[in-house]
């Protein structure tokens, strides 16, 4: 090896160790502490969380359950905000990576380079500001309280814990019917109507099915199927805007269900027209309050839907073979 390539060699040797002596983390103390002191999960009463990118989210905790404030109450999955409060309430000044500022963005818990800016607020107005940063295995994260320099890394939280789309922190389970109780479906959309119907367990009808058409079973039931679970992107509130379309919608899904004891119900869902479907479907159920907003490939498979779609090919007739003489 050359004096030169030596030198390199060494130069890389010291870099490395520096490097190890300033992010790998020192063992976790005996008497660690956590990085908010004193800080109860049950004191927190909001939690926001933002990224780089400007999404944001801000969920509230109002006794009987978290909600999302901007989206007129909308309720959160049951205990989703608590088990967030205990991650940030239990996190442990055990394991210390570094003191040095200039440190924050490589670790990416800096004022202009994080993962998540987390802002919690206290039942007494207090409010702390937790930066998750880099995750260097799954699960652990980087974390700074933004009043101090230290950071540490802790393995109960990551990035993931805090998410930003409001979506991760509701049910997203929107129109639903129980598939064993459908006994009707209708689509309404620009390419007609379809009506299904069916007792329960048998097989579907079409409505505008001839008197030599045959009801492709798979077909029909997946449709029905389709119609009858939808699924949200997030919910937007509880009041409608012109911008949502709703007055001449792209397509009304009406379901009927039939319980065991022959009570019936139905069902309204009601899909705006977009300008852009990538952006996604503005929606709105007759069970709930809520306005929500639905993928394209949700619902695409119902909104351009016809009936004959749903009809078996007729059988290709038989060649003619001539007659010899």
């Amino acid at each position: 090896m050359s004096v030169a390539n030596r030198v390199l060699a060494a130069a890389l040797v010291l870099q490395l160790v520096a490097v190890v002596a300033v992010f790998w983390p020192s063992s976790d103390a005996p008497g660690a502490g956590q990085v908010f002191p004193g800080l109860e999960a049950g004191s927190i009463v909001a939690i926001t969380m933002s990224n780089l990118e400007g999404f944001e989210v801000r969920v509230e905790n109002r006794g009987d359950g978290c909600v999302l404030p901007r989206a007129d109450d909308f309720p959160c999955r049951g205990g989703k905000m608590l088990d967030l409060a205990e991650k940030i309430a239990g996190l442990t000044t055990g394991r210390l990576v570094t003191e040095t500022a200039s440190s924050h963005r490589q670790l990416r818990v800096s004022d202009q380079d994080f993962e998540r800016l987390v802002e919690i607020e206290l039942s007494n107005g207090g409010i702390h500001k937790l930066y998750v940063g880099s995750s260097p295995r799954f699960g652990s994260a980087h974390v700074r309280a933004s009043d101090q320099d230290k950071v540490y890394l802790v393995s109960t939280m990551s990035g993931n814990d805090a998410p930003v789309d409001p979506g991760n922190w509701v049910d997203t389970m929107y129109f639903w019917a129980d598939s064993d109780e459908v006994v009707s479906v209708s689509v309404e959309n620009e390419n007609g109507r379809i009506d299904l119907e069916r007792d329960p367990g048998g097989p579907w009808s079409l409505g505008q099915a001839g008197p030599e058409d045959v009801v492709d079973q798979a077909e029909a039931e997946a449709v029905a199927n389709r119609a009858s679970a939808i699924r949200m992107l997030a919910p937007l509130g509880n009041k409608e805007f012109d911008t949502y379309r709703l007055g001449d919608p792209a397509a009304v899904i009406t379901v009927e269900t039939r319980n065991s004891s022959g009570a019936s119900e139905i069902l309204v869902l009601r899909i705006g027209d977009p300008d852009d479907p990538n952006v996604g479907y503005v929606a709105k159920s007759s069970a709930t309050p809520y306005f929500v907003v639905l993928a394209d490939f949700e619902v695409r498979g119902v909104v351009e839907k016809a009936a004959g779609d749903l009809l078996e090919a007729p059988p290709t007739p038989a060649p003619q073979t001539g007659s010899g003489s």
